[in-house]
């Protein structure tokens, strides 16, 4: 072979190599994973894939969607962007996905629907549990709730929790995500159509229910998650409900803990995730389907609940995650929520929770300006 023709046959090897390559952004959990299966793809099918982690993922969408030529060809999402993104998306041509078309759970297919199409492939699930300190409970001699218990149970053990000297429960005053689901357990707040009540009767129950528990001392404010876990680790505050991806943290830590289901009627907040194809079809289904044939994996480390049905999800906590799932709420995917109630109920809980504001005026102030994108 002359060198000419070496010189060509190069050439032509690396610009089919360098266009046979796309990017993905990904966040939350599991980054050695993505990258794990990206390696191994590249490897079985010749084609590079490029995983970028992206921490403040929705920041870097809201610049994505003025300038379109910044994005990837896929990018995993939760819930609440999905409406930053929708108008973006590729509808998904479930038709590519080999051996997996007709296979997403309802929830990913209710939640990612957008003008009449699917306009994300559902992925996982985060569901909300509440930790406990098993250390404490053990030095106290306190026994453990019971799977079936209540909020009501909830509040006489954390009575006996803070005459013992222990701080009962604690997350973050300015958390919908903790809120909302205790919110939906004692009043419907989330409406069928998509709409958001939250000044209602049942809602003032349930913040001055929340407020007595701060006036009490048996909740304590973090306004941080380092903090919580800190505390919670050390045997400081003795129950956290936070999300089931916590748990291989907790396992790394060596936390004395266990997971229980939120009390009735406290609903366990289901926070999903999915891919949206931006652009390059045809390179990357072949790769979502060779990744949800290892996505076990990554529910067996991460405490994820597959969207894909047949996918085997981890066997540990398996009875406390499906209590959790009977009584949930599936995080809404509407502008209404993302832009309207999670910016408004920040504020009016953590005003509330504090003392520094009344009651009414507070979810009058809330609904107002919830009702803006609604």
């Amino acid at each position: 072979m002359t060198k000419r023709a070496i010189l060509s046959y190069f050439l032509l090897f690396i610009s089919v190599t360098v266009g046979l390559s796309f990017t993905v952004w990904v966040s939350w959990e599991g980054e050695d994973w993505y990258r794990t299966v990206a390696k191994a793809y590249a490897e079985t099918a010749q084609v590079r894939v490029e995983i970028v982690p992206i921490p403040a993922l929705d920041q870097k969408l809201q610049v994505g969607m003025k300038t379109p030529d910044t994005l990837p060809d896929l990018c995993l999402i939760k819930s609440d962007y999905f409406p930053l993104v929708a108008s973006s998306a590729l509808p998904v041509d479930s038709g590519r996905l080999l051996g997996y078309a007709g296979r997403f759970a309802e929830i990913g297919i209710q939640t990612y629907t957008s003008g009449g199409a699917l306009r994300a492939v559902p992925f996982y699930a985060d569901t909300q549990v509440l930790f406990l300190q098993t250390a404490v409970f053990e030095k106290h001699q306190i026994p453990l709730p019971e799977s079936d218990w209540t909020v009501d149970d909830l509040e006489a053990l954390m009575t006996r929790l803070h005459a013992c000297g222990v701080t009962p429960i604690g997350w973050g005053f300015n958390s919908p995500y903790i809120f909302q689901g205790l919110q939906e357990g004692f009043g419907q707040s989330f409406m069928p159509d998509g709409t958001i009540r939250v000044k209602t009767e049942e809602n003032q129950g349930v913040l001055r229910r929340l407020r007595s528990w701060v006036v009490n001392g048996w909740f304590k404010d973090y306004p941080q998650r380092p903090g919580l876990i800190k505390d919670f680790s050390a045997g400081k505050v003795a129950m956290i409900p936070q999300g089931s991806y916590l748990i291989p943290n907790f396992d790394e830590m060596e936390v004395p803990y266990t997971a229980v289901p939120l009390p009735h009627p406290w609903k366990s907040v289901i926070d999903t995730k999915a891919w949206v194809v931006f652009k390059n079809e045809v390179l990357v289904y072949p790769f979502l389907s060779f990744l949800f044939d290892r996505m076990e994996e990554l529910c067996a480390a991460h405490m994820k609940q597959s969207l894909i049905e047949g996918i085997p999800s981890t066997e540990r906590y398996s009875e406390v995650f499906e209590k959790s799932l009977k009584n949930s709420l599936v995080q809404p995917s509407t502008i209404a929520y993302s832009e309207g109630y999670w910016t408004a109920m920040k504020a009016c809980l953590e005003l509330y929770l504090r003392g520094e504001g009344e009651l009414q005026p507070l979810l009058s102030t809330a609904q107002a300006y919830i009702d803006q994108f609604q």
